[in-house]
């Protein structure tokens, strides 16, 4: 006997496997929210890595200081943030300020008029440090602050009465002076290196000299005192824990809010003993 070929009721689709809008929806949304949270936790961790990349460099640059100041007895004139950078070309400073206890070849715009103080990158020749200690882990150049009257050997070594302590002012965000009454008195900051942090604001591109100025100026004055970008240089420089500012949306990208410098200083006491 002949069998018929089993047809489905006429009128009725045969069954198919596969996902609804409403399913491809709910598993799109799951994807997006996995990769997100990928990129985000991918994202602090390369943070994690180039601010510990940064503070290593501050840390070998400082020792390289101290060894320079054992070694000559004055401290060495920033190199200009004008200067090409890579990884076979060495910082140095200007031609003619080595140990005359004038950085006046450093660009314009990086001297604080009526005082002794200057800024620009780390002279890596002069440290003789790897040309890539010039930048930190954002790949901008530290800012080097530093009292020029101390790039003299004369004016560093001498311990007579009013002899420079250092011009420069190391201050909490309340104006507090954070540096301690050393054993000679009332002192300043011989030098200040600070690297600008995740944000960028104040630092300066390498090879141009171009510095990054990110958000308002009403809203960035603790960072705007290690910039300067919106004011002239002057004599006083802030060091905050790393947090945002009070008000500030927690869940906002890295803007001005944040207050992410990374600094190290030296007083010429410290430098000496």
């Amino acid at each position: 006997m002949s069998t018929q070929p089993s047809h489905p009721a006429q009128g009725k689709k045969p069954y198919q496997a596969g996902f609804t809008l409403v399913e491809l929806s709910v598993s799109l949304s799951i994807i997006a929210l996995i990769i997100t949270s990928f990129l985000n936790i991918y994202g602090r961790s390369l943070s994690a890595e180039k601010t510990i990349e940064t503070q290593e460099k501050i840390k070998v640059i400082a020792e390289a200081l101290q060894q320079f100041v054992d070694q000559n007895d004055y401290l060495p004139c920033p190199a200009n943030f004008t200067n090409a950078y890579d990884d076979q070309y060495f910082l140095n400073e200007p031609a003619g300020d080595a140990g005359t206890g004038d950085c006046s070849d450093v660009a314009a715009g990086f001297q604080v008029a009526g005082t002794n103080i200057v800024m620009g990158a780390v002279p890596t020749g002069e440290l003789r440090l790897h040309p890539s200690y010039a930048v930190d882990g954002w790949g901008r150049y530290f800012s080097f602050v530093v009292d020029e009257d101390l790039t003299s050997s004369a004016n560093f070594t001498t311990t007579t009465t009013g002899y420079t302590k250092g011009d420069i002012q190391i201050q909490d965000a309340g104006g507090n002076s954070l540096i301690p009454t050393g054993p000679d008195g009332a002192e300043n900051a011989a030098y200040l290196l600070i690297s600008h942090g995740a944000n960028l604001h104040g630092s300066a591109t390498p090879g141009t000299g171009t510095r990054i100025s990110v958000g308002s100026a009403a809203s960035r004055t603790l960072e705007d005192d290690n910039a300067h970008m919106d004011t002239a240089l002057d004599a006083i420089f802030r060091i905050e824990p790393e947090r945002l500012l009070e008000g500030a949306d927690p869940t906002a990208a890295m803007t001005d809010q944040i207050f992410n410098d990374i600094m190290i200083y030296r007083t010429k006491w410290q430098l000496k003993n």
